[in-house]
């Protein structure tokens, strides 16, 4: 018996990036993310003179074909705002069933595919956030994304408001917080707690919604001086 193991991601992208102004920057990437993952066995006899080989595998597979446009304005020298937004297209494979079979000394072959349980996600997302330096010692750091998810029988919005503040107290010492809102529209199915290639990755449904997170930060930051 052989042991089939198989899985890696593979991503292609095609970006531009172009100048529309003196203080506006843009940049345009069209992309596709393939990640697999394949798990199973290989089974080589030879019964009353005739050779078999029987291969059985169970296949994960996620695609993501996407387009995303981002865009730099600088209005003010103390003003650097950020824009834009993306599209992506997700279908999932949670579980994949192969089975090939060649018997004989031939060219006799057999292929059966069984497909279950595809799933399909359209991800839009815009948004927006200002870096400003209000003083020498004070800047800011606020934004905001508004994202689109659906699936089929349900779409879902939401808005993620983010902040981050930073106040220089001395050359040596900076004061930081931060707030965030975000939200995951893909759920990882694992059988323990290990991070292996049998876990499967599936969107959000009808019934269960992405999962929801608020992150509060905050520090001290010493530079500490060289010698």
């Amino acid at each position: 018996m052989e042991v089939i193991t198989r899985w890696g991601n593979i991503l292609t992208s095609l970006s531009w990036d172009s100048r529309l102004s003196s203080d506006i920057y843009s940049k345009i990437v069209l992309f596709h993310s393939n990640n697999l993952s394949r798990i199973g066995f290989g089974l080589d006899e030879t019964i009353e003179g005739t050779r078999t080989w029987t291969e059985m595998a169970n296949i994960t597979l996620v695609n993501d074909f996407g387009l995303k446009a981002d865009f730099d304005w600088f209005p003010l020298p103390s003003h650097h705002v950020r824009f834009g937004g993306s599209y992506e297209y997700h279908p999932y494979t949670p579980e994949r069933y192969d089975r090939m079979n060649v018997s004989g000394n031939g060219p006799d072959f057999h292929y059966d595919d069984t497909e279950e349980g595809n799933y399909y996600g359209h991800e839009t997302s815009l948004y927006i956030e200002d870096e400003i330096l209000l003083w020498d010692c004070l800047g800011v750091n606020a934004g905001m994304r508004y994202v689109l998810f659906g699936v089929t029988g349900k779409v879902y919005n939401v808005l993620e408001p983010r902040v981050a503040m930073s106040y220089r107290c001395a050359p040596w010492l900076d004061i930081k917080a931060s707030y965030t809102d975000m939200n995951q529209f893909n759920h990882q199915l694992a059988s323990n707690y290990m991070d292996l290639p049998t876990n499967t990755w599936m969107p959000v449904t009808e019934k269960i919604g992405p999962m929801h997170s608020r992150q509060v930060a905050g520090g001290l930051y010493f530079n500490l001086p060289h010698h």
